[in-house]
């Protein structure tokens, strides 16, 4: 705009110099031209600022707008919270059908997971029931009188009251008493089910053989295991030694009382390491392998006496698989209840 009005008192100068009608004319003309150029510019200037500041305003009252709708959106959200939870404190009903829903599925997850463990301690059971099983058939057929050894046992304090019966889903006893079990196991400790010897091989059965020395029909009353000389020999249960010296065909030997009638004998023996009053462990050496008395090379004569009557000695040592399966089977259900 300053450019342009100096233009124009330039142009004016050099028209001032002109004749002067012909300046007046021209003079009148160039302000004009410069009066409508102004008027022109000033009316473009107004119009883009009144634009601006419709733009503003339209902004301006949106935003309010917005502002409110947010301000109603939290005022509603509220309310609604304030509703649901009067509702929920107006309607005791349907809490208590709610709480009892709930209770009801514990109820069943409960009973389903007491069902599973009830099977599991079966499962988990069944070997020790068959192994215990076997253990009473072969102690019976060797004698012992094993409803009675078991009552010494399982003998509880008096106990009573009225019948109620178990929760669904509950299940308190198992295909076999745990206790009856525990019983078992406690009189298989008692027995010589251990081997005499740590390896060895059976060179005579139990029973009627042909004697090895005069070639005639005799009764074995135990069983021969061969194994490398001097190898030392064991108890095969613990117990009390009534005898530790030589006796005619069977050299030297250990005679050694478990209890309840049962005792073991271990003959041909190199030499004896206890006396008679030495009370042994199970497993405790009680001498060496050698060939003693009525022999024909080293081995161990071992003989299981039931109530003075010889019995099968591998009965017993056939039981020792037998009880390490119950054994395992006891452990895992003890480790459970705890």
């Amino acid at each position: 705009m300053t450019d342009l009005l100096a233009r124009g008192i330039r142009l004016f100068s050099f028209v001032a110099a002109w004749p002067w009608p012909t300046a007046i004319c021209t003079a009148v003309a160039l302000a004009f031209g410069s009066f409508s150029y102004c008027a022109v510019g000033y009316l473009h200037y107004k119009r883009i600022a009144g634009d601006e500041r419709i733009a503003a305003q339209r902004a301006e009252r949106a935003n309010l707008h917005l502002q409110h709708e947010l301000d109603r959106l939290r005022g509603e959200s509220v309310n609604h919270e304030e509703r649901q939870t009067a509702s929920s404190e107006q309607d005791p009903a349907s809490r208590i059908a709610q709480l009892t829903r709930a209770l009801e599925q514990a109820q069943h997850d409960l009973e389903l997971a007491n069902a599973e463990r009830a099977k599991l301690a079966a499962e988990q059971t069944a070997p020790a029931v068959s192994a215990f099983a076997e253990i009473e058939r072969v102690l019976a057929s060797a004698g012992i009188d094993v409803k009675h050894r078991l009552g010494q046992f399982t003998a509880t304090p008096g106990t009573g009251g009225p019948f109620t019966p178990a929760p669904r889903g509950q299940h308190g006893a198992t295909p076999m008493n745990l206790e009856k079990l525990a019983a078992l196991r406690m009189l298989v400790k008692e027995l010589p089910v251990s081997a005499p010897l740590e390896a060895y091989k059976l060179s005579s059965s139990f029973g009627e053989r042909i004697d090895p020395i005069n070639g005639h029909s005799s009764q074995h009353t135990g069983v021969d295991l061969k194994a490398a000389y001097m190898s030392p020999v064991y108890a095969t249960a613990a117990g009390v030694v009534t005898y530790s010296g030589y006796r005619g065909g069977y050299g030297k030997v250990v005679e050694i009382d478990h209890g309840n009638g049962i005792s073991t004998r271990y003959a041909h023996l190199h030499r004896q390491t206890v006396s008679v009053g030495h009370r042994v462990a199970v497993h405790s050496q009680i001498g060496f392998l050698g060939s003693t008395g009525r022999s024909t090379g080293p081995h161990v004569h071992y003989e299981v006496l039931v109530n003075g009557e010889p019995q099968d000695p591998e009965k017993f040592l056939e039981l020792t698989h037998l009880v390490a399966t119950s054994r395992d089977t006891l452990h895992v259900l003890h480790a459970e209840d705890r």
